[in-house]
């Protein structure tokens, strides 16, 4: 079973992910931006979590069904994103099926990023 706490990490990731990569073509296009040392090394550490945050929510993503990924990208990661009566109108479905649907992309994103850690 897969705690609440989970499934919110697992949305906020999801939420988060064009940020992250935004962010991330940010501080890349700083690489050869004259740095002090320091700077320069807080600079690969914030890098390197992000680049490690947005792979992991691809390879998650790249875990759904075709199904689920077309939600996933109505539902966290397009603009406006988690409006459910679009969600409901591209799919075709009750409110129902999809609040079950989202709580499993929810699931199979937690378990693919964090694995059955604590509270999974």
């Amino acid at each position: 079973m897969i705690a609440g706490g989970d499934l919110k990490r697992a949305e906020k990731l999801l939420r988060e992910l064009p940020y992250m990569e935004s962010a991330l073509a940010y501080y890349e296009s700083l690489a050869d931006t004259p740095l002090s040392r320091s700077d320069r090394r807080i600079l690969r550490v914030k890098r390197a979590g992000l680049r490690e945050s947005v792979q992991a929510a691809y390879r998650a993503l790249s875990l759904l069904t075709p199904e689920e990924r077309r939600m996933a990208d109505i539902l966290f990661l397009a603009p406006g994103e988690g409006d459910l009566s679009a969600v409901c109108a591209a799919c075709a479905m009750e409110k129902s099926s999809v609040y079950r649907r989202r709580r499993r992309i929810l699931e199979k994103v937690a378990l693919a990023v964090w694995g059955a850690g604590e509270g999974l």
